[in-house]
């Protein structure tokens, strides 16, 4: 059982969930979205997903039941399933690639990641780069599928 403070939710999980929604909605390559169910969504999966890690359930189930409930909220939001499967996958690996080199980078200068040996603030506080990471993978990412999609209509 993950149990997340408030403190927590508000400062990793909710602007993680936003990223991870903009991250989704970018590689479908859809533009109709809206930001108010956009934002509304978002709210209540970082809801859902905090709910989820207070399942007595393992890890890696939690992380099954959120791509499940990304799908099925970014379904909601009217992304076409099948764009919505490949881009929820594809934005979960940056996901966890990017807290890979977090965790790297914070290894490399010899900080402790051991969650029994942080507090709250300073947990949410070593996860902000990975956050920063992930913003700069899905820029790129965006960049790129704009430059391809403006060659593919001139030819």
């Amino acid at each position: 059982m993950l149990q997340l403070k408030f403190f927590e939710l508000i400062f990793r999980v909710i602007p993680e969930i936003f990223i991870l929604s903009y991250g989704i909605i970018t590689i479908s390559q859809e533009k109709r979205i809206q930001k108010k169910p956009y934002v509304i969504l978002a709210i209540i999966l970082s809801i859902l997903v905090d709910l989820v890690r207070k399942l007595p359930i393992s890890f890696g189930l939690h992380i099954v039941i959120n791509i499940i409930l990304t799908i099925s909220v970014m379904s909601i939001l009217g992304l076409p399933l099948i764009k919505n499967i490949y881009g929820t996958f594809f934005v979960y690996f940056i996901f966890s690639f990017s807290e890979f080199i977090n965790m790297v980078i914070l290894n490399a200068l010899n900080i402790s990641i051991y969650v029994n040996d942080i507090n709250d603030i300073r947990k949410v506080l070593l996860g902000i780069p990975s956050l920063f990471i992930m913003i700069i993978f899905v820029f790129i990412l965006k960049f790129i599928l704009k430059k391809r999609r403006n060659m593919n209509v001139y030819h």
